[in-house]
């Protein structure tokens, strides 16, 4: 149950990060849907 609560901040730092990006990303290139 350790992996759990470790997984959550790891997925919410990459979320934050891939949010911001992503709107950019998405008006010049499909670039969360390659990696995604």
């Amino acid at each position: 149950m350790a992996e759990r609560p470790t997984a959550a901040p790891r997925s919410m730092t990459h979320a934050k990060r891939a949010r911001q990006p992503l709107s950019e990303a998405s008006n010049q290139q499909p670039l969360s849907g390659g990696e995604g």
